[in-house]
């Protein structure tokens, strides 16, 4: 997810025009001013999002092994030419300044200046001037000058930093400084923030030395000073002046040969960098090692690149630090420093929780570079508590930040030929995590990959291959999405995959965009391939699908569908896009193209089911406060659907608007050109009496709903009473039966309620687990009567709401109850347990009945509160029911009876029983007159041992005597991943199927093959989509 903070709702107030600092020249940067009389703001609040998996890991254990003290650092470069280059003249920027990022981190300091410290691709936009980098750090103050309050940045931009000002002139560097002034509050939008200190960092302590050495060459204050530039030291250049942490050794027989300038160590041996109590410590175990020593010349400085050499302080050997100092050679004192060391025999490299085995290891202590041969390196994949193994034949460290893996097996098995891996013959990793002084990530794990000669592998048979495979750690880990093999009647033998799509391509995915390839296979119909696009930029989002397939075979919809392809080309396309325009105006466009009229049911049945409409349109829409303006223009592209084109339709819309602050006012209004264009196969509306599939002429519309309630609390009886009056006047220039008409319709009635409550608190039972009783009533009242001079079948049906709108009459009895407790238990001094209330039974009872009813209405009646006047007008009783017996075993039902025609329309009655880890199970039942349907469902999952597991699922229709639907999955238990077999029995599409699941543990969204019963490697709970 991602998010808007608005730092005038939260006071949280950012100035911009000031100076902009290169960091190279900060520390002898002179003149530069900021004003006093800071004042304090508040912290915003962002939202949260997460990061990736497997390829995280891999990343943690490559970089994380290994001592990172050779980190970029962000200052200034003190001779880059651009430094001084002044962007704008000196005053306040008028514009409202915006900030884009990944990741924030928040602290205000104790004199009010607010301290953000960001990381992963932060951008300032200002007016036509763009601030960009990396990471960053930023000081906001609120100011005033002569009055005037304006706010005031400092800014520290690290890596890849660069300044564009308004005429496109670009100021760059490894790392920049910048202050400004401006008139008006920030917006931050970002997708995670902390509150924890930044202060530990590296970068905020880089970032503060250069701000301290700017504000102490500043001059008197004299005005809000011009945005300025400054460079700084280059991270190199600082990196190589930084002392590295001792290395520490010991072992049984040590020797040393100062000419050769070498340390052979023989037996036990022991060496580390770091802290040797700290987690973070670098330890490395070996039957023999070999370390290098880089002396200094004589008379220079030992801060030298290369960290010092010293006998483990502990003495693991049993020898004081001095017995091995001297049996060294090296005297008192030790000036030895450390290059490199080659260990051989059966060496392990550990880092906290982290650890790597392998035959040979050299580490290059100067240049932070490694070689290791037969690497096997183990941890644990975050959140998931399962392990996780690379095995490489050889891995190098080219850097601090870049590895290569030569030969690499990813696995969750622990044995050496796993029954499920990834294989790549080599991959390149890139570290871009955020770290601390120690080198440890201390922020959002990121990254980037590459993998040649990719390989999905089954009992060490490959069963997918990809050349080249690149992404970003914070994305995915591999370019397969998903991947779906099956068998059925309708498409025989079934390829279906996903995979991500710039990780295919090899290349680097834009900010805010994620892309799907959908490469599938039907034997029966042919091959097919789509893109699926899903992006959120900073001030638009949308999507776009596309899918073909070379169709040779025919549809199965069910009895009395003809299912005939005409057409081999079937396609689709979608445009969804909504672009954020300033002052609070929004502009959506939709566009839709489908082939035929079976194609979306037949290959995207959800999306035919439950997706929105497939439109073409264009909509403008203006929202401030409790009113918005729309202007919608819509044309129905796709001939067989039914659709009302708005060529186009102005409309107002105004919410709850107080008047006297007596009487609350709505209002909708509608005008414009409207055309109805029925779909061809189309012979009836549903509720009109004459065929109405022609396409109309172009209408002229006009049309507006007015509504005034005003609510009245009586106190003293604690009822809630709120009388209301609706007006609607229309008209159309063109009608059904005739030429033009007008519609006035008046409503007006009154809705009535109150609630009241009584506690039982002796109603205790273990056996009901119910621990205090509250009972809760909420009695509902609504009565109306209408009046109009039109019936809605003299109207054509452009819209829902506006032209299918009768003069019916009607009363709504509610009795809404709840019966609460408490479940769960007192809090135990280990800290378990703690009551939470519940409903433990819920029952909603409705009457609802009407008069003057419309002649062709629905077949199921419905009370539309918020609306009465399109409430679908039959008599009828609706009820509610839940029954939470326990915490895992819950009754729930819900009907509808006609009392027109004494029909019991609709009935679900479902009981549920979770008996973890072993057993669940539901059975329910469902009644649907209109359809003629009784059917009767059930499920359960079974543990039959610790390796196996079977899932049933079925459908019976009483009436027709027959199963309509019956699954059976087993699922199968390996070490470290799980496969599901499943057979699946439609008889409502006539069609069989077999479908094979593979997925490793712990990552269910992994899963080759269906997902459906992925849940129950961890539990046998029912779920929801089950």
């Amino acid at each position: 997810m991602s998010g808007r903070v608005d730092a005038a709702s939260l006071t949280f107030i950012m100035p911009a025009h000031g100076d902009i600092v290169p960091a190279e020249m900060a520390e002898d940067s002179s003149k530069r001013t900021h004003a006093a009389a800071c004042l304090t703001m508040e912290r915003p609040d962002t939202l949260a999002r997460t990061a990736s998996l497997v390829g995280t890991v891999l990343l943690i254990w490559l970089v994380t092994a290994f001592p990172l003290h050779g980190q970029p650092r962000p200052l200034l470069p003190i001779d880059d030419a651009q430094a001084e280059s002044t962007l704008l003249p000196a005053g306040i920027i008028l514009a409202k300044p915006e900030i884009f990022a990944g990741y924030v981190y928040l602290r205000p300091e104790p004199d009010g200046t607010q301290v953000l410290q960001f990381h992963g691709d932060f951008s300032l936009h200002v007016g036509a001037r763009e601030l960009k980098s990396q990471e960053a750090v930023v000081w906001m103050q609120r100011c005033q000058w002569e009055g005037q309050s304006f706010y005031h940045y400092e800014v520290f931009l690290s890596r890849h930093a660069q300044v564009r000002d308004s005429a496109d002139t670009i100021t760059s560097g490894p790392t920049l400084f910048v202050t400004f002034n401006a008139s008006k509050p920030v917006e931050i939008y970002n997708d995670v923030h902390t509150t924890e200190s930044p202060e530990d960092t590296k970068l905020f302590q880089d970032a503060s030395r250069i701000r301290r050495a700017m504000r102490t060459s500043e001059g008197a204050v004299t005005q809000p000073a011009e945005m300025e530039v400054i460079s700084a030291p280059t991270p190199q250049q600082a990196a190589a002046l930084k002392p590295r942490p001792t290395v520490y050794f010991d072992g049984d027989n040590l020797e040393v040969d100062q000419r050769a300038g070498i340390v052979t160590v023989i037996g036990n041996v022991y060496v580390s960098q770091g802290l040797v109590d700290s987690k973070e410590v670098m330890e490395l175990q070996t039957d023999a090692a070999v370390l290098f020593l880089a002396r200094p010349p004589s008379g220079q400085p030992s801060d030298t690149a290369a960290p010092g050499l010293q006998p483990v302080p502990a003495g693991r050997s049993g020898r004081t630090p001095e017995q091995l100092s001297a049996s060294l050679g090296f005297g008192e004192g030790i000036g030895a420093q450390v290059s490199g060391v080659y260990l051989q025999g059966n060496v392990i490299l550990s880092r906290g929780d982290r650890r790597i085995r392998a035959t040979e290891l050299y580490y290059d202590f100067e240049h932070d570079r490694a070689l290791i041969l037969d690497a096997v390196m183990w941890t644990t994949i975050p959140d998931r508590d399962i392990p996780l193994y690379v095995r490489a034949r050889q891995v190098r460290q080219l850097s601090t930040t870049d590895f290569v893996a030569k030969n690499a097996i990813i696995t969750t098995s622990e044995f050496h030929t796993p029954h499920l891996h990834l294989g790549a013959g080599e991959v390149k990793l890139t570290d871009a995590a955020f770290r601390d002084q120690s080198g440890q990530i201390a922020g959002i794990q990121a990254g980037k990959f590459q993998m040649r000669d990719a390989t999905l592998n089954l009992e060490g048979i490959p069963i997918a291959y990809w050349p080249y495979v690149a992404g970003d750690f914070r994305r995915s880990e591999t370019s397969i999405h998903n991947v779906r093999t099956a068998y059925s009647d309708d498409f025989g033998a079934t390829f279906e995959s996903k995979w991500y799509l710039f990780n295919l391509l090899g290349i680097e995915k834009p900010d805010g965009v994620d892309g799907i390839l959908r490469l599938d296979y039907y034997s029966k119909r042919g091959p097919g391939v789509g893109i699926d696009l899903d992006y959120e930029l900073e001030n638009a989002y949308g999507l776009i699908r596309s899918y073909y397939i070379y169709d040779r075979g025919n549809d199965n919809l069910g009895p009395f569908r003809d299912g005939t392809v005409e057409d081999p080309n079937r396609d689709r396309a979608l445009i969804r896009h909504r672009q954020i325009l300033p002052d609070g105006w929004e502009l959506t466009l939709e566009a839709s193209h489908i082939s035929d009229r079976n194609f979306l049911e037949e290959y995207f049945r959800p999306e035919f089911e439950e997706g929105k409409e497939q439109e073409t349109l264009l909509y403008l829409k203006k929202q401030q406060n409790n009113w918005a303006f729309t202007a919608l223009a819509q044309w129905r592209i796709l001939d067989f659907l039914t659709q009302t084109e708005h060529l186009p339709d102005l409309g107002f819309h105004w919410v709850g608007q107080p008047l006297a602050n007596i009487i609350n006012y709505y209002n909708e209004s509608h005008v414009g050109f409207v055309r109805y264009r029925g779909d061809e196969g189309r012979l009836f509306e549903y509720n009109r009496e004459f065929d109405n599939t022609e396409s109309t002429r172009l209408t002229f519309r006009g049309e507006t709903r007015n509504e005034v309630d005003m609510p009245i609390k009586l106190t003293s009886i604690n009822l809630n009473i709120v009388p209301f009056a609706t007006a609607r006047a229309g008209y159309w220039d063109g009608s059904p039966r005739s030429g033009s008409v007008d519609r006035l319709f008046g409503m007006a009635g009154v809705r009535a309620g109150t609630q009241f409550w009584k506690l039982f608190e002796n109603a205790v039972s273990e056996l009901f687990d119910i621990n205090g009783v509250r009972h809760v009533i909420r009695p509902e009242v609504t009565a109306w009567g209408s009046a109009s001079n039109r019936d809605s079948y003299d109207l054509t049906p452009f819209d829902h709401g506006i032209e299918d709108v009768d003069d019916f009459y009607g009363t709504s009895i509610a009795l809404r109850q709840r019966w609460q407790t408490k479940r769960g238990g007192p809090r135990t001094p280990g800290g378990e347990g703690e009551w939470r209330k519940v409903d433990w039974i819920v029952l909603d009872i409705e009457l609802n009945l009407f008069g003057n009813s419309p002649l062709y209405e629905l077949p199921i009646g419905r009370y539309y509160a918020v609306r009465p006047e399109n409430s679908v007008a039959r008599n009828h009783v609706r009820t509610d029911f839940l029954y939470r017996i326990s915490d895992t075993t819950t009754i729930l039902s819900d009907s509808n009876f006609d009392l027109t025609d004494g029909d019991l329309d609709l009935f679900n009655l479902s009981y549920a029983v979770e008996r973890s880890p072993r057993f669940s199970y539901f059975v329910g039942y469902r009644r649907i007159h209109d359809t003629d349907s009784d059917l009767i469902g059930a499920g359960a999952n079974y543990g039959i041992s610790t390796k196996y597991r079977v899932a049933v699922r079925t459908y019976y229709d009483i009436q027709r005597n027959r199963t309509d639907m019956f699954d059976i999955s087993l699922i199968r238990k390996w070490p470290r991943w799980y496969s599901a077999l499943t057979f699946q029995l439609d008889r409502l599409e006539d069609s069989f199927g077999v479908g094979l699941s593979v997925w490793p543990e712990g990552a269910p969204q992994m899963a080759l093959g269906s997902r459906r019963y992925t849940s129950l490697s961890e539990s046998t709970g029912i779920k929801p989509e089950d």
